[in-house]
């Protein structure tokens, strides 16, 4: 019978430490994966797998008071939630069926889970169906495989790589797939969802590096499944963790593939949708165009001159920003500079013109 969990013996304490390792290693690159999902607020999200909870808080802080946030793990002791908060801590198995509502959420997020469950596949069908038409699911998933050393040292190298080779056979004791990431884009279109982005990051890094000292920690603490592989021994693992720790021991710890999709065509989005998010940045851009009409009249006020107030040059920056983002967005960059520069210039004349009046006098 295999054993559910990798690190299933850890202590508290210890599994703690490694999930704010896995966040401190990974957290960048997942909230860039998820900015590019298109997480906005007023999503409904969901954080499957959610360890310590570090990215379930990002995606409430992002989905704001209009959104909604679920935090789903089978063991959910390191989510220190506060009941009725942004987000709601669920203890659950999600490949099971009924882990989430069907239809239910816009967003749905799984970092290094599936590499662990016995029926991944169970447990991606899970999350499509409680995926809305037009939600996006964001997966990354490891590849052990692609583990090597590139230490000057032969001994040391022999050695790192029988460790690489006992992991992959550790979770081929378990049932599992070391691979499973690469796999990962075939079995996401297998479930129907489109508009595929993958992506795969595979760091050669020192020792001392945040990857590395995680996976020195963690081959520390898997010690006994590893020596009952019969591939490494007491001194292979040794030498393991030392060089996770040497700055001068260069190697790959394994790759991380990424994906996007979406349910549904790439289309789905209704018209209401887009009208009603397009009402939204009209409404913030009336609002900071008002504030910024507050702040020039109180610069008149402080007896600046009415150039100096209106500052075109800070204009410049604005249309410039916006540019940039338009750039960022794939959106047309000559349209949107003619749009802010019409604004802006229309705004500058109004805010010059009372300036001028009211410092005239009666």
């Amino acid at each position: 019978m295999s054993d559910p969990y990798v690190f299933s013996h850890h202590r508290d304490d210890t599994e703690r430490r490694r999930l704010q390792m896995l966040e401190q290693v990974h957290g960048p690159a997942t909230r860039r994966l998820l900015r590019q999902a298109g997480l906005r607020p007023g999503m409904a999200c969901a954080e499957v797998g959610a360890g310590a909870g570090d990215i379930a808080a990002f995606l409430a802080e992002a989905a704001g008071p209009a959104g909604r946030v679920t935090a789903l793990d089978l063991d959910p002791r390191f989510l220190d939630f506060a009941k009725g908060g942004p987000v709601e801590v669920r203890q659950a198995d999600i490949q099971s069926s009924h882990a989430l509502e069907p239809g239910a959420f816009d967003l749905i997020h799984a970092r290094f889970l599936l590499v662990h469950l016995e029926r991944p596949q169970q447990a991606l069908r899970t999350m499509t169906a409680a995926l809305k038409p037009g939600g996006v699911l964001v997966l990354e998933e490891p590849d052990f495989r692609t583990a090597a050393s590139a230490s000057c040292n032969a001994s040391t190298r022999a050695a790192v790589d029988a460790v690489n080779r006992a992991i992959c056979a550790m979770y081929l004791r378990m049932g599992r797939d070391p691979g499973f990431g690469l796999h990962l884009p075939g079995l996401t279109m297998g479930e129907g969802l489109d508009g595929l982005t993958i992506d795969i990051d595979l760091p050669l890094t020192v020792g001392g590096s945040p990857i590395a000292t995680m996976m020195g920690a963690s081959v520390g603490h898997l010690r006994q499944r590893l020596l009952d592989t019969g591939l490494a021994d007491e001194a292979a693992i040794a030498a393991y963790v030392a060089a996770a720790e040497d700055p001068g021991s260069w190697a790959t710890y394994y790759a991380t593939v990424s994906v996007s999709a979406r349910k549904g065509a790439a289309g789905a989005r209704t018209l209401p949708d887009v009208r009603a998010d397009i009402d939204a940045l009209d409404q913030r851009l009336v609002a900071l165009l008002a504030a910024r009409g507050r702040l020039v009249t109180e610069a008149g006020s402080l007896k600046a001159s009415a150039a100096e107030a209106a500052a075109p040059a800070r204009a410049e920056q604005v249309v410039a920003q916006a540019v940039e983002s338009a750039r960022a967005a794939g959106a047309p960059e000559r349209v949107v500079e003619a749009v802010y520069r019409t604004m802006i210039a229309e705004f500058t004349a109004f805010e010059r013109s009372a300036i001028e009046g009211r410092q005239a006098g009666p």
